[in-house]
Protein backbone atom coordinates (compact mmCIF):
# COMPACT_ATOMS: atom_id res chain seq x y z
CA UNK A 1 0.00 0.00 0.00
CA UNK A 2 2.48 2.51 0.88
CA UNK A 3 4.18 2.20 -2.67
CA UNK A 4 0.92 3.82 -3.99
CA UNK A 5 0.26 7.48 -4.62
CA UNK A 6 -1.14 9.31 -2.08
CA UNK A 7 -4.00 11.55 -1.45
CA UNK A 8 -6.26 8.76 -3.34
CA UNK A 9 -9.42 7.50 -3.73
CA UNK A 10 -11.45 7.10 -0.53
CA UNK A 11 -14.04 9.03 1.82
CA UNK A 12 -13.27 12.44 2.93
CA UNK A 13 -14.41 14.34 6.76
CA UNK A 14 -15.53 17.27 6.03
CA UNK A 15 -18.32 19.40 7.27
CA UNK A 16 -19.75 22.46 4.64
CA UNK A 17 -18.02 26.04 4.76
CA UNK A 18 -19.39 28.33 2.68
CA UNK A 19 -17.15 30.66 0.51
CA UNK A 20 -16.73 32.32 -2.83
CA UNK A 21 -14.52 34.49 -5.52
CA UNK A 22 -13.88 37.90 -4.19
CA UNK A 23 -15.22 41.49 -4.63
CA UNK A 24 -17.95 41.41 -6.72
CA UNK A 25 -17.28 37.70 -8.13
CA UNK A 26 -13.52 39.42 -9.30
CA UNK A 27 -10.27 38.60 -8.45
CA UNK A 28 -8.14 41.85 -7.69
CA UNK A 29 -5.87 42.95 -5.40
CA UNK A 30 -7.33 43.35 -1.91
CA UNK A 31 -7.10 47.15 -0.34
CA UNK A 32 -4.66 48.37 -2.36
CA UNK A 33 -1.51 45.82 -2.05
CA UNK A 34 0.53 44.64 -4.66
CA UNK A 35 1.42 41.11 -4.57
CA UNK A 36 2.75 38.70 -7.02
CA UNK A 37 -0.69 36.43 -6.33
CA UNK A 38 -3.97 37.72 -5.96
CA UNK A 39 -5.77 38.88 -2.66
CA UNK A 40 -8.79 38.03 -2.15
CA UNK A 41 -11.94 39.51 0.38
CA UNK A 42 -12.71 36.86 3.11
CA UNK A 43 -16.11 37.24 4.72
CA UNK A 44 -15.95 40.93 6.11
CA UNK A 45 -16.51 42.33 9.67
CA UNK A 46 -17.51 46.23 9.87
CA UNK A 47 -14.22 48.63 10.80
CA UNK A 48 -16.69 51.23 11.91
CA UNK A 49 -17.85 51.75 15.88
CA UNK A 50 -17.49 49.20 18.61
CA UNK A 51 -20.09 46.54 17.51
CA UNK A 52 -18.38 44.38 14.74
CA UNK A 53 -20.79 42.59 12.47
CA UNK A 54 -20.05 39.76 10.70
CA UNK A 55 -22.03 38.31 7.73
CA UNK A 56 -21.02 34.28 7.89
CA UNK A 57 -23.76 32.15 6.57
CA UNK A 58 -24.39 28.64 6.65
CA UNK A 59 -25.75 26.63 3.35
CA UNK A 60 -29.29 27.35 4.41
CA UNK A 61 -28.67 31.35 5.21
CA UNK A 62 -26.60 31.50 1.97
CA UNK A 63 -29.56 30.21 -0.40
CA UNK A 64 -32.16 32.44 1.25
CA UNK A 65 -29.75 35.50 1.03
CA UNK A 66 -29.36 34.85 -2.93
CA UNK A 67 -32.98 33.96 -3.60
CA UNK A 68 -34.04 37.40 -1.98
CA UNK A 69 -31.19 39.55 -3.98
CA UNK A 70 -32.15 38.09 -6.85
CA UNK A 71 -35.81 38.27 -6.39
CA UNK A 72 -35.40 41.81 -5.54
CA UNK A 73 -33.27 42.70 -8.54
CA UNK A 74 -30.46 43.96 -6.31
CA UNK A 75 -28.13 41.62 -8.46
CA UNK A 76 -28.60 40.84 -12.22
CA UNK A 77 -30.19 37.45 -12.48
CA UNK A 78 -27.24 36.84 -15.04
CA UNK A 79 -24.82 36.78 -12.12
CA UNK A 80 -26.81 33.34 -10.59
CA UNK A 81 -23.93 31.07 -11.50
CA UNK A 82 -21.91 33.33 -9.32
CA UNK A 83 -23.08 31.82 -6.43
CA UNK A 84 -23.52 28.19 -7.70
CA UNK A 85 -19.94 27.60 -9.78
CA UNK A 86 -16.28 28.65 -9.75
CA UNK A 87 -14.47 29.67 -12.23
CA UNK A 88 -11.59 26.39 -13.18
CA UNK A 89 -8.38 28.67 -13.63
CA UNK A 90 -7.12 25.77 -15.82
CA UNK A 91 -9.47 25.32 -18.34
CA UNK A 92 -11.66 28.37 -17.72
CA UNK A 93 -14.70 26.77 -17.40
CA UNK A 94 -17.34 27.41 -15.20
CA UNK A 95 -17.34 24.40 -12.37
CA UNK A 96 -20.62 23.25 -10.02
CA UNK A 97 -19.45 23.64 -6.44
CA UNK A 98 -20.01 20.40 -4.75
CA UNK A 99 -23.28 19.50 -2.48
CA UNK A 100 -23.31 21.94 0.56
CA UNK A 101 -21.23 24.47 -1.08
CA UNK A 102 -22.60 27.83 -2.72
CA UNK A 103 -21.07 31.05 -2.57
CA UNK A 104 -23.76 34.29 -1.69
CA UNK A 105 -23.51 38.31 -1.57
CA UNK A 106 -22.46 40.58 1.03
CA UNK A 107 -23.65 44.09 1.44
CA UNK A 108 -21.91 47.31 2.23
CA UNK A 109 -22.89 50.68 2.98
CA UNK A 110 -20.70 53.04 0.69
CA UNK A 111 -18.49 55.09 3.79
CA UNK A 112 -15.30 54.62 3.04
CA UNK A 113 -13.91 56.70 5.85
CA UNK A 114 -16.14 53.67 7.54
CA UNK A 115 -14.39 51.13 5.84
CA UNK A 116 -17.51 50.42 4.43
CA UNK A 117 -19.47 48.70 7.20
CA UNK A 118 -21.47 45.43 6.24
CA UNK A 119 -25.29 45.81 5.59
CA UNK A 120 -27.10 43.24 6.41
CA UNK A 121 -30.57 42.78 4.80
CA UNK A 122 -34.17 42.06 6.11
CA UNK A 123 -34.86 39.26 4.30
CA UNK A 124 -38.93 39.63 4.54
CA UNK A 125 -38.20 43.28 2.44
CA UNK A 126 -36.43 43.99 -0.95
CA UNK A 127 -35.76 47.35 0.48
CA UNK A 128 -32.19 48.29 0.26
CA UNK A 129 -30.63 51.49 1.32
CA UNK A 130 -29.19 53.84 -1.85
CA UNK A 131 -25.93 54.07 -0.55
CA UNK A 132 -25.91 50.25 0.14
CA UNK A 133 -23.92 48.02 -2.87
CA UNK A 134 -22.92 44.52 -3.61
CA UNK A 135 -19.28 44.76 -1.38
CA UNK A 136 -18.50 41.17 -2.24
CA UNK A 137 -19.04 37.44 -2.54
CA UNK A 138 -17.00 35.56 0.84
CA UNK A 139 -14.44 33.51 0.69
CA UNK A 140 -12.98 31.37 4.27
CA UNK A 141 -9.82 32.07 5.85
CA UNK A 142 -8.12 30.35 8.05
CA UNK A 143 -4.51 31.11 9.98
CA UNK A 144 -4.10 33.89 12.67
CA UNK A 145 -1.25 36.11 12.25
CA UNK A 146 1.61 34.82 13.97
CA UNK A 147 0.87 30.96 12.14
CA UNK A 148 3.61 30.69 9.36
CA UNK A 149 3.27 28.63 6.05
CA UNK A 150 6.66 26.95 4.13
CA UNK A 151 7.37 29.13 1.20
CA UNK A 152 9.62 28.36 -0.95
CA UNK A 153 12.02 30.82 0.80
CA UNK A 154 11.46 28.98 4.32
CA UNK A 155 8.72 29.73 6.75
CA UNK A 156 6.39 32.94 6.50
CA UNK A 157 3.39 34.71 8.31
CA UNK A 158 0.91 34.78 5.51
CA UNK A 159 1.08 38.98 6.01
CA UNK A 160 4.58 39.14 5.28
CA UNK A 161 4.01 36.51 2.66
CA UNK A 162 2.10 39.32 0.53
CA UNK A 163 3.95 42.10 1.62
CA UNK A 164 6.84 40.45 0.18
CA UNK A 165 5.41 39.37 -3.62
CA UNK A 166 5.85 36.09 -2.72
CA UNK A 167 4.69 33.80 -5.83
CA UNK A 168 4.97 30.61 -4.77
CA UNK A 169 4.52 27.99 -1.83
CA UNK A 170 5.72 24.40 -1.00
CA UNK A 171 3.11 21.82 -1.49
CA UNK A 172 3.15 17.98 -1.51
CA UNK A 173 4.20 16.21 -4.86
CA UNK A 174 1.18 13.80 -6.15
CA UNK A 175 3.55 10.81 -5.78
CA UNK A 176 4.22 11.78 -1.72
CA UNK A 177 3.35 8.66 0.54
CA UNK A 178 3.55 8.52 4.91
CA UNK A 179 6.96 6.78 4.39
CA UNK A 180 8.73 9.43 1.72
CA UNK A 181 6.65 12.32 1.92
CA UNK A 182 8.00 14.79 -1.49
CA UNK A 183 7.60 18.39 -1.76
CA UNK A 184 7.66 20.60 -4.71
CA UNK A 185 7.85 24.73 -5.03
CA UNK A 186 4.01 25.62 -6.64
CA UNK A 187 2.68 29.02 -7.72
CA UNK A 188 0.00 30.59 -5.76
CA UNK A 189 -2.95 31.34 -7.46
CA UNK A 190 -4.50 33.80 -4.68
CA UNK A 191 -4.09 34.58 -1.29
CA UNK A 192 -7.49 35.22 1.03
CA UNK A 193 -7.46 37.90 3.78
CA UNK A 194 -9.89 39.53 6.30
CA UNK A 195 -10.89 43.13 5.18
CA UNK A 196 -10.83 43.95 8.76
CA UNK A 197 -9.72 43.06 12.21
CA UNK A 198 -12.56 41.16 13.80
CA UNK A 199 -13.30 38.24 16.93
CA UNK A 200 -13.36 34.89 15.32
CA UNK A 201 -13.87 31.85 17.42
CA UNK A 202 -10.29 29.78 17.27
CA UNK A 203 -8.83 26.35 18.34
CA UNK A 204 -5.50 25.93 19.67
CA UNK A 205 -3.76 22.30 19.56
CA UNK A 206 -0.90 21.23 21.38
CA UNK A 207 0.60 18.33 20.62
CA UNK A 208 3.48 15.86 22.50
CA UNK A 209 5.98 16.79 20.52
CA UNK A 210 5.95 20.41 22.29
CA UNK A 211 4.47 21.70 18.86
CA UNK A 212 1.13 24.07 18.11
CA UNK A 213 -1.13 25.58 15.86
CA UNK A 214 -3.62 27.65 16.18
CA UNK A 215 -6.62 27.93 13.45
CA UNK A 216 -9.98 29.15 12.58
CA UNK A 217 -12.97 26.28 13.37
CA UNK A 218 -12.98 25.56 9.71
CA UNK A 219 -9.71 25.22 9.00
CA UNK A 220 -8.20 21.75 7.26
CA UNK A 221 -6.08 19.62 8.95
CA UNK A 222 -4.48 16.12 8.07
CA UNK A 223 -5.19 13.33 10.22
CA UNK A 224 -3.02 10.57 10.88
CA UNK A 225 -4.93 8.41 8.78
CA UNK A 226 -4.77 10.52 5.45
CA UNK A 227 -7.85 12.37 6.28
CA UNK A 228 -9.01 15.97 5.83
CA UNK A 229 -10.83 17.12 8.71
CA UNK A 230 -11.79 20.46 10.16
CA UNK A 231 -10.42 21.53 13.04
CA UNK A 232 -13.47 21.28 15.00
CA UNK A 233 -13.78 17.27 14.44
CA UNK A 234 -10.34 16.67 16.29
CA UNK A 235 -9.89 16.33 19.61
CA UNK A 236 -7.42 14.98 22.28
CA UNK A 237 -5.91 11.70 21.42
CA UNK A 238 -6.18 12.32 17.76
CA UNK A 239 -3.08 13.36 15.45
CA UNK A 240 -1.62 15.58 13.39
CA UNK A 241 0.86 15.02 10.99
CA UNK A 242 4.58 16.18 10.73
CA UNK A 243 6.00 17.38 7.81
CA UNK A 244 8.28 14.56 7.85
CA UNK A 245 5.37 12.16 7.67
CA UNK A 246 5.42 11.74 11.61
CA UNK A 247 2.49 11.15 13.70
CA UNK A 248 2.16 13.87 16.68
CA UNK A 249 -0.78 13.51 19.37
CA UNK A 250 -3.09 16.17 20.31
CA UNK A 251 -2.05 16.48 24.19
CA UNK A 252 -4.73 20.15 24.49
CA UNK A 253 -7.43 21.04 22.82
CA UNK A 254 -8.41 24.72 23.71
CA UNK A 255 -11.24 26.81 22.16
CA UNK A 256 -10.05 30.66 21.89
CA UNK A 257 -11.40 34.08 21.05
CA UNK A 258 -8.82 36.05 18.57
CA UNK A 259 -9.56 39.09 17.19
CA UNK A 260 -7.12 40.43 13.58
CA UNK A 261 -7.46 39.12 10.86
CA UNK A 262 -6.97 36.09 9.65
CA UNK A 263 -5.36 34.34 6.17
CA UNK A 264 -4.94 31.70 3.49
CA UNK A 265 -3.37 30.38 0.72
CA UNK A 266 -4.13 28.26 -2.32
CA UNK A 267 -2.04 27.25 -4.75
CA UNK A 268 -2.04 26.88 -8.46
CA UNK A 269 -4.37 23.76 -9.14
CA UNK A 270 -7.09 21.72 -7.85
CA UNK A 271 -5.61 18.22 -7.59
CA UNK A 272 -5.92 17.25 -3.70
CA UNK A 273 -2.31 16.56 -3.10
CA UNK A 274 -1.42 19.95 -4.90
CA UNK A 275 -3.56 21.53 -2.11
CA UNK A 276 -1.67 20.12 1.06
CA UNK A 277 1.00 22.68 2.67
CA UNK A 278 2.61 22.66 5.33
CA UNK A 279 2.07 25.27 8.22
CA UNK A 280 3.62 25.45 12.41
CA UNK A 281 5.07 21.87 11.12
CA UNK A 282 1.92 19.59 10.55
CA UNK A 283 -0.06 19.36 6.75
CA UNK A 284 -2.47 21.34 6.24
CA UNK A 285 -5.36 21.46 3.66
CA UNK A 286 -4.76 24.92 1.32
CA UNK A 287 -8.10 27.48 0.78
CA UNK A 288 -9.70 25.48 -1.57
CA UNK A 289 -10.41 22.69 0.45
CA UNK A 290 -12.72 25.36 2.55
CA UNK A 291 -13.77 26.85 -0.58
CA UNK A 292 -14.76 24.03 -2.32
CA UNK A 293 -12.91 23.79 -5.11
CA UNK A 294 -10.82 20.60 -5.09
CA UNK A 295 -11.52 18.42 -8.07
CA UNK A 296 -12.57 14.90 -6.53
CA UNK A 297 -13.83 16.67 -3.59
CA UNK A 298 -15.48 13.66 -1.72
CA UNK A 299 -12.45 11.28 -2.29
CA UNK A 300 -9.23 13.47 -1.64
CA UNK A 301 -6.83 11.79 0.66
CA UNK A 302 -7.00 8.25 -0.07
CA UNK A 303 -7.25 5.05 1.83
CA UNK A 304 -4.72 3.79 -0.60
CA UNK A 305 -2.31 5.04 1.93
CA UNK A 306 -3.44 3.21 5.17
CA UNK A 307 -3.21 -0.63 5.78
CA UNK A 308 -6.44 -2.40 5.52
CA UNK A 309 -6.22 -3.56 8.99
CA UNK A 310 -6.60 0.28 10.12
CA UNK A 311 -10.38 0.81 8.87
CA UNK A 312 -11.42 -1.89 11.02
Amino acid sequence: MTSERKFKAGVVLLASAISGMGFAGQKKPLLGGSTGAIVEARCPGNEAGEEREKDWLNFDQAQKRVEWALNCGHIEKSANRLFTHYLDEDTWAWVPFPNGKMAYPTFGENKPNDGFPVWIPNLSSCNKPENVFWLAICRTGCYTKNQVVLFQDGYSNIEDAIAGDYSSVITLTPDATFESLEYENRNISYFTKDRYDAEHPVIHFETESGNDITVTTEHPLVDEKGFIKFAFELKEGDYLVRDTGEKDKIVSVENKSYFGRVYNVAPKGHAAESNVVVAQGFLNGSARYQDGTIRDYNRTLGRSIIEPNLLD
